[in-house]
């Protein structure tokens, strides 16, 4: 038998998919000798990493066909051949954990940190340049960090999109107990994943991994200009997922306050 499945939207809309919805889940379970055709519509170039090393992988073809608007939708399914999506309930919605599955250098990366001490993520760049963490602010939350002898490590992969590319934090001679690690571009999606889940939380901005957080229950300042906010949190629309839950602490990057922001988060991080 051959399964149909879509995950579209930016990254982040497809890991609020894989979490609330049992399409992905279902890959763990399928049966042998059964398939699955899954079509990406996305924009970011990096989403079929997800299915890359599956233990299914051989069982799974996948198509990633770029981004389209919903109005286009009905155009492109014609000229692509696609049937119409398939139900968010066509398959089961189970609860077990949600297991991604990153390449062996991710492993042997991640085994470093684990080794070495407790460490937070950040991943300071979204997916438009104007909602990137002002650098002083990033440098300021990394350093709090650091002086407590807390690693944090940078996440985020380089792309060409509207004129978008990683924040890359420069961190001078480092007299802090903690240390910071660069691993821009040096994970696949479900490595950064898996980082997430070992660590203590996330500090980022309204980016794709802050879905994430918000599914694994991780500490989370997210921090975002007040487009976002008036956009998205103050309408509380589909793209305000999280804000109310208590792991996470948000404003705005100009907010007088965001230093108090920081100082709450800091409280939520244990020693």
């Amino acid at each position: 038998m051959n399964h149909y499945m879509e995950f579209g939207g930016g990254l982040g809309d497809i890991f609020q998919n894989i979490y609330v919805y049992g399409a992905y889940r279902f890959l763990d379970k399928m049966p042998e000798g059964d398939r699955a055709t899954i079509t990406l519509i996305t924009h970011n170039p990096f989403a079929q990493q997800i299915f890359d090393n599956h233990p299914r992988a051989k069982d799974i073809t996948v198509r990633n066909l770029g981004y389209w608007s919903p109005a286009e939708d009905s155009e492109k399914r014609r000229d692509h051949g696609l049937p119409p999506p398939p139900h968010p309930g066509a398959y089961p919605h189970r609860f077990e954990p949600i297991r991604f599955y990153p390449t062996f250098m991710d492993v042997e990366y991640i085994r470093i940190l684990e080794r070495r001490r407790s460490y937070l993520v950040i991943a300071p760049s979204a997916g438009l340049p104007d909602r990137d963490i002002p650098m002083g602010i990033a440098l300021e939350v990394v350093e709090t960090f650091m002086a407590r002898g807390i690693s944090v490590v940078q996440v985020g992969r380089n792309y060409d999109r509207h004129g978008r590319k990683e924040l890359r934090l420069q961190i001078g001679s480092n007299d802090h107990p903690g240390e910071f690690w660069d691993f821009v571009d040096g994970l696949s999606v479900p490595g950064v994943a898996e980082l997430l889940r070992g660590s203590l939380g996330l500090i980022t901005c309204h980016s794709s991994v802050s879905m994430l957080a918000w599914y694994m229950r991780k500490p989370n300042l997210l921090l975002y200009p007040e487009s976002v906010r008036d956009g998205h949190f103050a309408k509380k629309d589909q793209w305000s997922f999280g804000a109310n839950y208590k792991e996470t602490v948000h404003g705005c990057f100009n907010d007088p306050g965001v230093a108090e922001l920081i100082n709450r988060f800091n409280r939520m991080i244990p020693v």
